[in-house]
């Protein structure tokens, strides 16, 4: 993503919250707990140095790396996730960031041959050389997340589209297209896609490849919606469809999945705001350490 390298490694508080209407997270509420990145990796024999943290959340702390001077030639940029490690109310989760890790290695892998998805490197260490199993890195990726500011295309949505049938083909499923951040438009005006934490795929195996069918049809089916609803929210004059369109291909599943996943992140919200995490907007944007992709908002 296209990040100004030029703004602070821990950023303000977002526009519209003062710093002392929020706290930082608990470490509970953070992937690496107190931690942060490791200020040097090791990834393909070269060292890297901590450029920018772009967020730290429940789940990972994501970073940016720049090539140390007098390093072989080599990826200039790197991004790299740390996945969870730190326990919840005493419950152990370092094994967790293992899992994770390796699994959004594999899915980058699989679609190395899109030319859509940035080149991975599953062996990260840390500036003393030890290997950190909850890690992954991939190539940095020039762009910014899709929105309505962003300039498209007409060839974004189709190379989407095509992104999306060849990834269902190969029994693989985004599940979080939902959100347009999700979805980077690159330097050459084409979409990529990054970060696969809650995506699915098939089991290679029968008959939990059988068993499993269902379950993908159904996620499937949810990217080919979200994927018709951003082309009409953004590119209305090439897609030839309006909003009142959307009804006939939204799937039955979503609208109980909303009425289930409204409550429950409006409960999260409100935890949020109860902590002094987030201001009395709820919105992530009030955290003191807001998501990239919402600070660039």
């Amino acid at each position: 993503m296209d990040r100004s390298m030029s703004k602070p490694l821990n950023p303000a508080p977002a526009a519209g919250a003062p710093a002392s209407a929020v706290r930082p997270r608990p470490a509970f509420l953070r992937a690496l707990g107190r931690a942060e990145p490791p200020q040097r990796v090791l990834v393909a024999a070269r060292r890297y140095r901590l450029e920018r943290v772009f967020k730290h959340d429940s789940w990972a702390a994501t970073a940016l790396y720049r090539l140390e001077p007098g390093e072989p030639d080599g990826e200039e940029l790197l991004v790299c996730k740390f996945n969870r490690q730190e326990s919840v109310f005493g419950l152990p989760l370092a094994w967790l960031g293992p899992v994770l890790a390796a699994r959004e290695a594999r899915f980058l892998a699989r679609l190395a041959g899109t030319g859509r998805v940035p080149a991975v490197e599953r062996l990260v260490l840390n500036g003393q050389g030890r290997r950190l199993d909850h890690a992954v890195a991939h190539a940095f990726v020039t762009g910014e997340p899709l929105s309505k500011r962003a300039e498209l295309q007409n060839a974004f949505f189709p190379c989407l589209e095509q992104l999306l049938a060849a990834m269902h083909a190969d029994g693989l499923a985004y599940v979080d297209l939902h959100k347009m951040e999700n979805v980077l438009v690159g330097s050459d005006g084409l979409p990529w896609l990054i970060d696969f934490q809650v995506s699915f795929a098939l089991p290679r195996r029968q008959p939990w490849r059988a068993l499993a069918r269902p379950l993908f049809n159904l996620l499937s089916s949810g990217d080919r919606y979200h994927l018709i609803k951003h082309w009409i929210r953004l590119r209305p004059d090439q897609c030839g469809l309006g909003p009142a369109d959307l009804d006939r291909f939204r799937p039955r599943w979503i609208r109980w999945h909303r009425r289930i996943g409204v409550p429950l992140r409006s409960l999260r919200r409100r935890l949020l705001t109860g902590l002094g995490v987030r201001d009395r907007s709820g919105h992530a944007r009030s955290e003191t350490f807001a998501e990239e992709a919402l600070r660039q908002r």
